[in-house]
């Protein structure tokens, strides 16, 4: 399902795509500090407070998170419901397979164009 909400609203364009935003849990985010403690210090939260915060960013962290894998079984269960069932196959595929840049670059690093003789 991925594919098809990742591919949706994306033109055709030679421009690359803008650089990765890194948030907080995301892969590359380089976190100094833990927040928590950064918003204490600049609210001058006490520790029962911080307590509080915390358990206020991990309980709408496991929302969001509920929320999002509800929308995607939504959006499947529609998708299923629309495409014919050869669609809804080759989309079944093409979420499975390694996700490219426009230029054959794996979205993890790794060329898979096939490599040319030297």
């Amino acid at each position: 399902m991925g594919v098809a909400l990742s591919a949706y609203g994306q033109g055709a364009t030679n421009s690359p795509p803008p650089p990765p935003v890194h948030r907080q849990g995301s892969p590359g985010y380089a976190q100094t500090e833990d927040p928590i403690n950064r918003l204490g210090q600049e609210l001058k939260l006490s520790d029962d407070q911080k307590s509080k915060v915390r358990g206020v960013f991990q309980d709408t962290r496991e929302r969001i998170q509920t929320a999002v894998q509800q929308a995607m079984t939504n959006a499947d269960t529609e998708l299923h419901r629309i495409l014919t069932p050869e669609q809804y196959q080759k989309l079944q595929a093409m979420e499975h397979r390694p996700r490219t840049t426009p230029d054959g670059e794996s979205t993890d690093g790794n060329s898979t164009e096939p490599e040319k003789p030297k």
